[in-house]
């Protein structure tokens, strides 16, 4: 059994998922705290992932985790909606014009973005934007570059493992 097919069949046996790429392997989960079960509340966190291939045929690993803030009443739509946001508009960004992925525009289009939808999610609920309020780190990954950025708390911790060591 490989690797990989080893660490499958463990997340397999907790619940979680193991998404295969071609060049990446990346896993997820979402686990409800002891504290969210207690209150009765749901699970504010979301995660996505997903590789893209731009006109030109390179690969971008795209990552974007998000933790609703446990204040916000609706905090879990909120960190679904960043996420979800922020890879819809890389993914358009890379299939039409990959260069200006890389760019302060880019995120600075990408906020707007969030906001708006945040906005339009917080009038359909009758709510305010800050009851949809998420902290959220993202990444965006090529052979050539990477970017990350972050809104509120969390780490992004890279590995530069081109020494050959883990």
């Amino acid at each position: 059994m490989t690797q990989v097919q080893h660490l499958s069949l463990c997340l397999k046996l907790v619940g979680l998922r193991l998404k295969m790429v071609k060049k990446w392997t990346a896993a997820s989960a979402s686990v409800i705290g002891q504290s969210h079960v207690a209150r009765d509340k749901p699970c504010q966190d979301y995660s996505m992932v997903k590789t893209v291939f731009d006109q030109k045929g390179a690969e971008t690993l795209l990552a974007a985790v998000s933790d609703g803030a446990g204040s916000a009443k609706y905090s879990q739509y909120g960190s679904k909606l960043v996420c979800e946001t922020f890879m819809s508009l890389a993914c358009q960004q890379l299939e039409a014009t990959p260069d200006t992925l890389w760019t302060q525009q880019f995120f600075r289009t990408w906020h707007q973005h969030c906001l708006n939808a945040l906005d339009e999610e917080a009038t359909k609920r009758g709510v305010q934007r800050s009851d949809l309020a998420a902290t959220a780190l993202f990444a965006i990954v090529s052979d050539k570059r990477s970017i990350f950025f972050q809104i509120g708390d969390g780490a992004i911790v890279v590995n530069d493992a081109s020494d050959g060591s883990d």
